[in-house]
């Protein structure tokens, strides 16, 4: 797709009920969300480069640069102990292995003890990868699996084919999750970048597979390669993997450049890959210049995919706003043609930043459903910080459907808040109808049952069953499916 004559170029120069059960999932995901990528879930600390480690510092001295291993291993812990470590495992060669793996080993447990074991490992894979490899494999447990991936690293260095082929065959093509497969790619991307987009297509989860393109592209921004390895994913035969490995391209390339990444958009001839590479620039764009790209995709938004990029865009900018920013994000959007859509996008970390301002917002929504889900957010948010105020509007909130929506997220704070159950229980079910108050009770029963709510849950729980065992309210069979959730099991 021609997008100049479609889009002006950028102006900004880019710098450095059943309602209730699903709304619980999605709360649940939110308390216990880590922002880690499933690349960096299982890895040791981050620890530092061969770069890094051979760079001699002012204050070196000779004495340090000749210490053995058990001196630098009797070193307190800290930086300049890793750092000399470093440099004593640059010049381990292959003969000295067994000494220092068993001089490691002898280590108290510690993530230390993984730090140095793991860097020995990559060293060995640079040395002898098969004897490496093969010492990884027959580790146990987590941290037998990191072990794995730093040895296939080192080995990747010297032989990436055969020490490539040897990881598949014991992951199952990456099917069996192993931490690092992101830096295996990008070592071998330094090197041969043809080789590493050829690997990637390997995995098959992927999930895996769009991390680990991530220390590929990282590898080719360091080399200043964006479009060597566009080229390269451009030429893969599997429309799904190109989509999502050129989305991933232009998301990094669109962080540090506007010019270039754009040409290089103009240039792809097939529509639905150059929408995927425009998605991919607008959120990279974002994350630097939030207002930036979200004013581009709001001046073209007669353009479907634009206005629906604006959604991405705001997003991203909301993401990785203050909350004094979040008021320029609502001005940015207050007149364009989508607002609704615009401040649905961003009803989560409006609602982190500025709830009572958030609460303002989605009392004016005019459809029910949306306005109940999105006051539930809202609520949740706001009862972790001011629960009174969050317990004030909900019981005067004149829509049932509002209330009974907000019921998890309530019932997840009054949990974790240590609020009166009996009080918890009266405010929630304040309904006339029967049906209304028996679906209230259902959700209480369970948001209170769910494994990460138990712990604090008991009090609640307790005070649940017995009202659910006297209420004259709920059938014969409601009754019995909610104390059957709650009566502890014998």
């Amino acid at each position: 797709m021609d997008w100049k004559r479609v889009l002006p170029l950028p102006v900004a120069i880019l710098v450095a009920g059943s309602v209730g059960y699903y709304l619980g999932s999605q709360i649940e995901h939110q308390a216990n969300e880590t922002p880690e990528t499933i690349a960096s879930l299982e890895s040791p600390k981050p620890i530092h480069t061969s770069e890094e480690r051979n760079t001699v510092e002012p204050s070196e001295s000779s004495e340090n640069s000749s210490l053995t291993l058990d001196q630098i291993l009797e070193e307190k812990e800290g930086p300049e102990r890793s750092y000399l470590f470093g440099r004593y495992i640059d010049n381990l060669e292959l003969s000295e292995m067994p000494e220092a793996l068993e001089k490691i080993e002898n280590m108290k447990s510690s993530p230390r003890k993984v730090r140095f074991t793991s860097l020995l490992i990559r060293r060995w894979g640079e040395l002898a990868g098969q004897e490496a490899f093969q010492f990884a494999v027959s580790q146990k447990g987590r941290n037998g699996m990191s072990y794995l991936s730093y040895a296939i690293e080192g080995w990747a260095k010297k032989d990436p084919v055969e020490a490539w082929d040897s990881f598949m065959n014991v992951t199952n093509s990456g099917a069996k999750y192993t931490p690092r497969v992101g830096a295996v790619l990008g070592s071998i991307a330094r090197e041969n970048l043809e080789l590493a987009v050829a690997f990637v297509q390997d995995l098959k989860d992927p999930r895996m597979q769009q991390s680990s393109f991530q220390s590929i592209v990282n590898a080719a921004s360091e080399k200043g390669e964006y479009k060597p390895l566009l080229t390269q994913v451009l030429s893969i035969e599997n429309l799904k993997q190109q989509q999502n490995l050129v989305e991933a391209l232009f998301t990094n390339w669109g962080q540090y450049e506007s010019n270039l990444p754009f040409d290089a958009l103009e240039s792809i001839q097939d529509d639905t890959i150059s929408e995927s590479a425009m998605r991919g620039f607008i959120k990279g764009w974002a994350t630097n210049d939030g207002q930036g790209a979200l004013e581009y995709t709001l001046e073209n938004a007669s353009d479907p995919l634009m206005k629906k990029l604006s959604l991405n865009a705001v997003a991203q900018w909301a993401r990785y706003s203050s909350a004094e920013e979040m008021k320029d994000i609502m001005q940015t959007i207050a007149s364009a043609e989508n607002r609704k859509e615009l401040t649905e996008s961003i009803i989560q970390p409006l609602a982190q930043a500025d709830p009572e301002g958030a609460i303002q917002w989605v009392a004016n929504i005019e459809d029910l459903d949306s306005k109940a889900t999105n006051t539930a957010y809202v609520l949740y948010n706001w009862a972790r910080t001011d629960p009174e105020s969050a317990k004030a509007y909900y019981r005067n909130a004149p829509e049932e459907k509002v209330r009974i929506t907000s019921t998890y997220a309530m019932t997840y704070n009054a949990i974790h808040n240590g609020d009166s159950p009996n009080e918890t229980i009266d405010l929630l079910t304040r309904y006339e109808d029967p049906k209304m108050q028996t679906q209230a009770l259902e959700i209480m029963a369970y948001a209170a049952t769910q494994p990460n709510n138990r712990d604090k849950s008991q009090a609640l729980r307790n005070s649940l069953l017995e009202y659910a065992e006297n209420t004259e309210i709920l059938t014969e069979e409601k009754r019995g499916s909610i104390v059957r959730k709650l009566k502890p099991k014998e």
